[in-house]
């Protein structure tokens, strides 16, 4: 079963400290390599130079790559909330299983998406409710 999810974010909570954690490493990436640019600059290419001339300097070598930078930072956040949504989503729709069998109504066997991460889990999942319940259709766990 391939299909594909409609929602990016499934688990607000879960997906945005993600996002969060990725834009922090990528800050302090950024602020620790530029900073070791500059007193590389310093030390290698004039260290005999004003500081604003190394300033300059570095301006000028190391702006194209902070602007390469930037312009990657939203693809890898479209990558990294894309590859959550694999673990995101399976677990999304067990607590959503789950809250429907807490209600005390039938649910069908969970499935996960053919590329979701923790399959075993809705195997487990579904043994156990075999035990305990009879599949409905009337309950709805389809893949979000």
């Amino acid at each position: 079963m391939s299909i594909r999810r409609s929602k990016k974010f499934i688990d607000f909570e879960v997906q945005s400290s993600l996002v969060a954690r990725l834009c922090f490493h990528w800050v302090v990436f950024l602020v620790a390599t530029s900073i070791a640019m500059f007193f590389w600059i310093r030390l290698t290419e004039g260290p005999t130079d004003s500081w604003s001339a190394t300033w300059s300097r570095f301006g000028s070598m190391v702006m194209p790559l902070v602007l390469v930078s930037v312009a990657l930072l939203p693809p890898f956040i479209l990558d990294a909330v894309k590859l959550s949504n694999r673990f995101s989503g399976p677990i999304f729709r067990l607590r959503k299983t789950l809250a429907l069998l807490a209600k005390g109504q039938s649910v069908r066997p969970l499935e996960f998406r053919s590329n979701d991460f923790w399959k075993s889990l809705a195997e487990d999942f579904n043994k156990v409710t075999s035990l305990n319940t009879t599949p409905s259709t009337s309950a709805s766990n389809k893949p979000e």
